[in-house]
């Protein structure tokens, strides 16, 4: 059964969980799942207040909203079955039991897969890069540098005939060599597969395809029946609405410019080169003057701030630059094209 069914069937119990109609085996096996840590509490926490929110009388004072939610987490932990606040006045069980599952399946999907993974599969983890770029060794002496913003789920320890993990957003991997187990990275339909190598993947949700960047070593990109072999300096692209795969050579000197700091360019307008640097340091750049965006630039830089940056191209330009926290503001008038 693949992760998408199962995900699916955790989904369908915690409704009949809440709903007062699981099974004692089950209800035993979520609630241990929900003890384990803090973190799965709180996210379990948020499905219930959202569960039980359509029962709550829209002129239900505050003090009384509270000691139903007090109540209703006493019942939860002694195990007892779930009553919604306001059931036994049929403003929640006037649902039937298939609406009250579409509802609480939407709802769910909605938020997050956290307590899937922490629960339904105990031995997995999750890096999240939340505030800074994040580099990790993983299990087999491999090694990930996390972008921000992105997100891996791998498991404690690698074990069967590969190394497989799911990311969500972009990471630059560094992977021990194992012939006997390939190194798999999940990247929504796209599988991305190793056996020693450095490799950089962007898989960031609001992009159109998924890019593989291979620094060292060969690797491969498939989906499905389309699959290329990707070598040193060539990039390959998933597109994720046709499902077709292709490969060029990489043009892009900066594609782990996040995790380097360095940036270099050729001759390239301000357009592109604003873009780039927005992306290394997450920043916000503003031209006043469109005209601006067309300049051209050729330049290098090696482990300098946002600001030292952006100081440096106004200076050769004659462009007046204004920082202030992570929004940066260029003025001036156009230069030569």
């Amino acid at each position: 059964m693949n992760n998408e069914n199962k995900h699916i069937e955790t989904e369908e119990l915690i409704g009949k969980y809440l709903a007062g109609e699981a099974g004692a085996g089950e209800v035993a096996w979520l609630e241990r799942g929900v003890k384990e840590s803090p973190e799965n509490e709180k996210t379990f926490a948020d499905y219930k207040r959202l569960w039980i929110m359509p029962g709550v009388h829209s002129k239900m004072p505050e003090t009384d909203l509270t000691a139903e939610w007090k109540a209703l987490q006493a019942k939860l932990l002694l195990g007892e079955s779930f009553a919604p606040p306001g059931s036994d006045k049929g403003e929640v069980r006037i649902l039937k039991p298939f609406l009250r599952y579409a509802a609480i399946l939407i709802i769910l999907a909605a938020i997050t897969g956290a307590l899937f993974y922490f629960i339904s599969k105990p031995g997995m983890k999750v890096l999240m890069a939340s505030d800074a770029i994040l580099i990790q060794p993983l299990p087999d002496g491999s090694e990930v540098t996390l972008n921000l913003g992105s997100k891996l789920i791998y498991p404690v320890r690698f074990s069967g005939s590969n190394r497989t993990l799911t990311l969500e957003g972009d990471a630059f991997f560094k992977v021990q060599p194992d012939q006997s187990k390939p190194f798999v990275v999940k990247a929504g339909a796209a599988d991305v597969t190793v056996l020693g190598t450095s490799f950089y993947v962007n898989a960031k949700p609001d992009k159109p395809d998924v890019e593989v960047i291979v620094s060292t070593g060969k690797v491969s990109l498939k989906s499905g029946r389309e699959e290329v072999i990707l070598m040193i300096g060539e990039k390959g692209t998933f597109d994720k609405i046709t499902g077709t795969v292709q490969k060029e050579m990489n043009e892009d000197e900066n594609y782990i410019s996040w995790k380097t700091r360095k940036l270099i360019f050729r001759d390239e307008r301000l357009r592109l080169v604003f873009g780039k640097i927005e992306e290394t340091f997450g920043v916000r750049i503003r031209a006043l003057n469109p005209e601006i965006l067309d300049c051209r630039l050729t330049a290098t830089f090696d482990n300098q701030q946002a600001a030292t940056v952006m100081e440096i191209i106004g200076a050769t330009f004659g462009f007046d630059i204004t920082v202030q926290d992570e929004a940066i503001t260029v003025s001036g008038s156009n230069c030569t094209k």
